[in-house]
């Protein structure tokens, strides 16, 4: 994902499916809208970056 500099993720890209597309793009949109970071540092000053970061969620039957 691209997390920019002040923490907010830029862009997400699914690289494992979940095998169910709705749940992907869910997952992928609710990622983007809701994780913030704590921003990679250059000299000590905030960046932005791409990282890896594997995310799981487990549905449970209500």
């Amino acid at each position: 994902m691209q997390v920019g500099s002040n923490g907010t993720v830029l862009s997400a890209e699914i690289v494992q499916s979940s095998g169910y597309p709705l749940l992907d793009l869910t997952a992928q949109s609710w990622v983007v809208k809701t994780y913030r970071f704590k921003p990679a540092l250059l000299d000590g000053n905030p960046v932005a970056d791409i990282r890896e970061q594997r995310f799981i969620f487990v549905l449970e039957a209500p």
